[in-house]
């Protein structure tokens, strides 16, 4: 019986912990449920989460050093296509970053110059603007700093100096004319800097906002009601 009493009162104190804990875990929960509901709540006005959980996703990313002209766009554009940016004329940006299948080759490690395979998989191009550092070691603090590594790299593009892909751009009509609209009022537009920002302002506007953007930003209606019971 002595031992049937103990273990009754061990039972009996742990039920009331768990209860002490379970009480205080509600308290927790409905205390952040109560915060979530007050962003909710501003949202549901009509207006965006301020200091909330979430952020929309922007249309593009702005750059005071890179202004996001047309021109500079287009320009980026056919350079992220263009396979004669590397030494063989065979691989392009699209070529690891694919931007018909998300931005990526869909392989654990990308193919280069004359079939090298390279170390690490590429990352998505999509919103990769808005990061705050580029490659998976971070080593480049922006798209700009990144767009010049793959075209110098020996296992990728392999161009061997800067100047060499000078040369190749100055050697195109169509590039003296595209680079003079894209950098007007330099008296040589054509230069391996410009085109790593030139294809930076191409990727800052790779971003992909969807209907839950629009719903951070207020619109109520863009996503379902089980959605939004879900989100909160």
């Amino acid at each position: 019986m002595k031992r049937l009493g103990w273990g009754i009162g061990a039972a009996v104190i742990i039920v009331a912990a768990a209860a002490a804990f379970g009480q205080g875990m509600g308290q927790g929960m409905m205390g952040r449920m109560g915060q979530m509901g007050q962003g909710m709540g501003g949202m549901m006005g009509g207006g965006p989460m301020h200091g909330g959980l979430f952020t929309p996703l922007p249309a593009m990313v702005p750059s005071a050093e890179n202004p996001l002209t047309d021109e500079r766009i287009q320009l980026g554009r056919m350079l992220f296509f263009d396979t004669r940016l590397s030494r063989n004329r065979d691989v392009s940006c699209n070529s690891c970053h694919d931007l018909s299948n998300f931005g990526v080759d869909g392989s654990p490690v990308s193919t280069g110059d004359e079939g090298q395979q390279g170390r690490r998989n590429a990352p998505t191009v999509f919103n990769s603007a808005a990061q705050a550092a580029q490659f998976w070691d971070g080593r480049a603090p922006d798209v700009e700093e990144q767009a010049k590594g793959p075209v110098l790299n020996p296992v990728e593009m392999a161009m061997p100096a800067p100047e060499k892909v000078e040369e190749v751009l100055r050697g195109i009509p169509g590039y003296r004319t595209a680079f003079r609209a894209a950098f007007p009022g330099e008296a040589e537009p054509v230069t391996f800097d410009n085109m790593a920002k030139a294809i930076a302002a191409f990727e800052r506007v790779l971003m992909t906002p969807s209907r839950w953007d629009r719903f951070l930003k207020g619109d109520t209606t863009a996503i379902s009601a089980s959605e939004r019971v879900g989100f909160m």
